[in-house]
C-alpha cells in the first residue's frame, strides 16, 4: 500500500501498542473490502452468465420464429394459390354445371340454384375468413394488411361475379322450364287441332300428346317433426369409472339362494375418461365374483357402465373401439384414428387394427351371420358393387409378395380389381338388413358365390352390368331380374341435353318459337320433343311412386299399388313406343334379337340399344306389388363406402378387406333401423364379454383351478355359442 492511500498519523506519540492495535483494524478493514470485492465479483459473473443465457435463449426464439416465419411463408403462396385455383376451378364447374342445372317438367331437379351455391361456397367462404384472420397474425414480409386486402378484393371480385352468374343460370333453368312447357302446349294445340279436322296424328306426336295430358296428383309431404335441440353426452364417462352393480341375490340358474362370494378379477385397460378432451388413462375395474353352491353358476358383479376389454387381458376397451367402428363408417381412416394413440400412449401402430380385428371376429361377425340368415328370407333383394383394391389380392404390397412366394407355380395371378359387393333387403320385406361382401373380382362367378347362398330370392334388382341377368337365372333358381330405370334415364341424359334444346329458342319470340315447333311437327323432326316427353314420362312414373307403401302389404294397399302400377304401365308403353320412333335408322337386330347401333358414335343410339336390349327387364316391376324400379337404395348404401375409397385409396390385406365388410353390415343395418349404433353396441359387448367371462371361470372352477390365477387363453368363440343373440337382433 502507498503511502498517499494511508492517513496522516502521528506515530510519534503514540505508543507501540496503539501503533499495532491501529494497524490491526487497518488490516480487519481492508479484508472486509476484499471480502466485498469478492463478493461483487461473484455477483457480476452471475449476472453475466444470467445475461448469457437470456441472449442464447433470445437467439433459439429468433431462430424459431425465423423458421415459422418461412414455413409460414410458404404457407401464404399455397394459400393463395389454392384459393385462386379453387374460385377458378369452381367458376368453370358451374359454367358446365351450368348445362345440366335446368329443370324440364321436374325430372331432374326443383333445387334453386341460388341455394345450392349458398351451400356450396358456404364453407370455403368460412375457409376465407379463418385463412384470412390465421395469416393476419403471421409476420410476413408484405404485411398482413395487405393480405387481407388482397383475400378480400380476390373473394369479392370472384364471389361476385359468380353470384352473378349463378343468378344467370338460374333464370335460364326457368327459361328453359317455360320453353319447355310451352313446346308441349304447341304439341296439345297441334294435336287438338288435327283431331278436330279429322286428320290423321303421327304415332310420336300422338304419344308426346299423351304424356303431357298425363296428370298425377301427388299428395303434399308429411312434414317432419322438429326434433329440437339434442343432448350432446349421451354416456357419462365419468360415473363409468370403478362401478361394480348389484350383488346377486339368487342363482339366475337354479333360482337358489346359496350364492357365495369366491374372489375378485381385475381388467387393465386403457379407457376413454375425460368424453371432452378424448384421452385416454389407464384404469383398473374390480369386479367381486361370486359361486352358486347347488348349480355351480359363476357370477361377476359389473354394471352396465363399466369399461370392459373385448377379451381378458387385452388393452383397449370396447368403446374405444367402437368408435373405431364409427369412425369407419363415417369414412375416416382407421390410420388417423391410430395417429392419437400412436403420438401420445407410444403404441404400436398396428396396435387398434389387432384389436379391432379381434372385435369383429368375435362380436361383429355372429351379427353379420344373423344378418345374413335373415336376409336369405326375402323376397327381393337389390344389389350393387363398387371398387376397392386390396394389394394382397393384386400381389402387392409385402403380403401380396408373401403369397406370391407361397405359390411358386405361378398359377394365382395378382388381380387388377377388387370389388366390394353390396347386398340389401327389399322394401317391402319387414327386416331392413344390408350385407356387404368382399370379391376379389367382378366376374359372374365371383359374384354368383356371394349370392347363390340367397336362393329364396324371388326377383334381384340390379343395374344393367351383363353378370346379373345369368346370375337371377342359375345361380338363384330362375328368378326374376329388374333393371334400374335410373340408369337407363342417365343414358338418354347423356345423349341429349334439353339446355342445349331449349337454348335455340332463347333469342325467339314466343310466336316464333311456335313456328319453330309446328315446322318440326310438320316435317316430323320430333327427336327433341321425343326425348322431352320420354323425360317427362319418366318423371310421372316416380310422381306415382312416391304414393306406394312397400311396407304395407295388406289386401287394400297391395290392391291400390296396382293401380298405380297400371298407371306406370301406360307412361312405360309410351316410352317404348317413343324409343322405338328414336331408334329407326340408327340401330339394328341381329339373329339372337340383341339390338346394337350403326353409328358407334351416336350417343343417342346407344341410350335406344340400353333400353331395347333390356325392355322387358326394365318393366318387371309393373307385375309386382313389392319390387322397386330402381337401385336407389343400394346405391345410397355403396356411396358411404366411396367416401372412406377416396380418403385411404386400399387396403393392404384381405383379411382387413372383411374386417371392413362386417362392420359396414352391422352399421348400416343399425342405421337402416334407426338404432343408436354405439348404445346398441356397447350393451351388446357388454352382455357378451360378461356371458364368455363367467363361463370361463365357470369350467375354470370346474378343473379345481384358482380363480384369483390369471388365465391367459380365451376360446370365446367356444364361450359364446349359447349365448342368446335373438336379444340383440338389430332389426326387430
Amino acid at each position: 500500500m502507498s503511502n498517499n492511500n494511508l492517513e496522516k498519523v502521528d506515530f510519534s506519540s503514540m505508543t507501540k501498542e496503539e501503533v499495532i492495535a491501529y494497524f490491526k483494524s487497518k488490516n480487519a478493514k481492508l479484508e472486509q473490502d476484499k471480502a466485498q470485492l469478492v463478493q461483487d465479483a461473484k455477483r457480476q459473473a452471475r449476472d453475466i452468465k444470467r445475461l448469457d443465457r437470456k441472449s442464447q435463449k433470445l437467439e433459439d426464439k429468433n431462430k424459431e420464429l425465423t423458421k415459422k416465419a418461412n414455413k409460414l411463408e410458404k404457407k401464404l403462396a399455397t394459400t393463395i394459390s389454392v384459393t385462386i385455383a379453387s374460385v377458378k376451378n369452381i367458376n368453370a364447374a358451374l359454367k358446365r354445371a351450368g348445362q345440366k342445372c335446368y329443370d324440364f317438367d321436374g325430372v331432374i331437379s326443383e333445387y334453386d340454384l341460388n341455394k345450392v351455391l349458398k351451400r356450396l361456397f358456404g364453407d370455403f367462404q368460412r375457409w376465407m375468413q379463418s385463412a384470412q384472420g390465421w395469416l393476419g397474425q403471421t409476420p410476413f414480409v408484405t404485411g398482413p394488411e395487405k393480405l387481407g386486402t388482397d383475400l378480400k378484393s380476390l373473394e369479392e371480385k370472384e364471389l361476385k361475379e359468380l353470384e352473378n352468374y349463378a343468378r344467370s343460370v338460374n333464370n335460364n333453368k326457368k327459361k328453359h322450364s317455360a320453353l319447355i312447357a310451352l313446346t308441349y302446349k304447341a304439341i296439345i294445340e297441334k294435336v287438338e287441332k288435327l283431331q278436330a279436322e279429322g286428320k290423321e296424328v303421327p304415332a310420336e306426336l300422338l304419344n308426346i300428346y299423351k304424356i303431357a295430358k298425363t296428370e298425377i296428383k301427388v299428395p303434399p309431404k308429411p312434414k317432419k317433426p322438429n326434433r329440437g335441440k339434442q343432448a350432446k353426452g349421451r354416456f357419462d364417462n365419468s360415473a363409468r369409472k370403478y362401478t361394480q352393480g348389484e350383488v346377486p341375490k339368487k342363482c339366475t340358474r337354479c333360482g337358489s339362494r346359496a350364492v357365495v362370494p369366491i374372489g375378485t378379477i381385475a381388467s387393465k385397460l386403457m379407457a376413454e375418461t375425460v368424453r371432452d378432451q378424448e384421452r385416454l388413462n389407464a384404469i383398473v375395474n374390480l369386479s367381486n365374483v361370486f359361486y352358486c353352491n347347488d348349480c355351480g353358476k359363476v357370477f361377476i358383479q359389473h354394471d352396465e357402465r363399466t369399461e370392459h376389454p373385448v377379451m381378458p387381458n387385452h388393452i383397449f376397451d370396447a368403446l374405444t373401439l367402437i368408435r373405431a367402428c364409427e369412425c369407419i363408417f363415417n369414412g375416416i381412416a382407421l390410420n388417423k384414428f391410430e395417429e392419437a394413440f400412436v403420438k401420445m400412449y407410444e403404441f404400436g401402430t398396428d396396435s387398434i387394427a389387432r384389436e379391432l380385428h379381434t372385435y369383429v371376429t368375435y362380436y361383429i361377425m355372429p351379427l353379420v351371420n344373423i344378418i345374413i340368415d335373415k336376409l336369405k328370407d326375402s323376397p327381393v333383394l337389390l344389389s350393387d358393387e363398387t371398387e376397392f383394391r386390396v394389394l394382397q389380392s393384386q400381389g402387392r404390397g409385402y403380403r401380396g409378395k408373401e403369397d406370391k412366394k407361397d405359390i411358386g407355380d405361378g398359377t394365382k395371378k395378382g388381380r387388377s380389381k377388387n370389388y366390394i359387393l353390396a347386398v340389401t333387403s327389399g322394401p317391402a320385406f319387414p327386416s331392413k338388413v344390408s350385407l356387404y361382401q368382399y370379391v376379389d373380382t367382378r366376374s359372374g362367378e365371383s359374384l354368383g358365390n356371394c349370392l347363390k347362398q340367397f336362393d329364396n330370392c324371388r326377383c334381384l334388382v340390379t343395374d344393367s352390368y351383363s353378370a346379373y341377368p345369368k346370375i337371377a337365372d342359375e345361380d338363384l333358381g330362375s328368378c326374376k331380374h329388374q333393371n334400374c330405370i335410373i340408369h337407363m334415364r342417365r343414358e338418354f341424359f347423356k345423349a341429349f341435353s334439353p339446355f342445349n334444346f331449349s337454348s335455340q329458342f332463347e333469342n325467339l319470340s314466343t310466336n316464333e318459337i311456335l313456328d319453330f315447333i309446328e315446322k318440326d311437327i310438320e316435317n316430323n323432326c320430333l327427336d327433341g320433343e321425343m326425348i322431352l316427353g320420354l323425360f317427362s314420362a319418366i318423371s310421372k312414373i316416380y310422381q306415382i311412386e312416391e304414393q306406394v307403401d312397400y311396407q304395407d302389404q295388406s289386401e287394400r294397399n297391395r290392391a291400390f299399388i296396382m293401380q298405380c302400377r297400371n298407371k306406370q304401365r301406360e307412361l312405360m308403353d309410351l316410352v317404348s313406343s317413343l324409343v322405338r320412333s328414336l331408334s329407326q335408322g340408327k340401330v339394328k337386330q341381329d339373329k339372337s334379337g340383341k339390338y346394337s347401333r350403326l353409328d358407334a358414335n351416336d350417343k343417342l343410339a346407344g341410350a335406344c340399344v340400353y333400353f331395347l336390349n333390356q325392355e322387358q327387364t326394365l318393366k318387371e316391376f309393373l307385375n309386382s306389388t313389392i319390387i322397386p324400379p330402381d337401385t336407389n337404395v343400394i346405391e345410397g348404401q355403396i356411396r358411404p363406402l366411396t367416401i372412406l375409397r377416396k380418403n385411404i385409396y386400399q387396403k393392404n390385406a384381405d383379411w382387413g378387406m372383411h374386417d371392413l365388410c362386417a362392420i359396414y353390415t352391422v352399421m348400416q343395418t343399425l342405421k337402416r333401423n334407426d338404432i343408436d349404433a354405439e348404445k346398441f353396441l356397447i350393451n351388446y359387448s357388454n352382455a357378451l364379454y360378461y356371458h364368455c367371462l363367467e363361463k370361463g371361470y365357470e369350467i375354470e372352477l370346474r378343473g379345481c383351478k384358482d380363480i384369483n390365477k390369471q388365465i391367459r387363453h380365451w376360446d370365446f368363440e367356444a364361450l359364446s355359442k349359447d349365448f342368446d343373440f335373438k336379444k340383440f337382433l338389430p332389426f326387430n
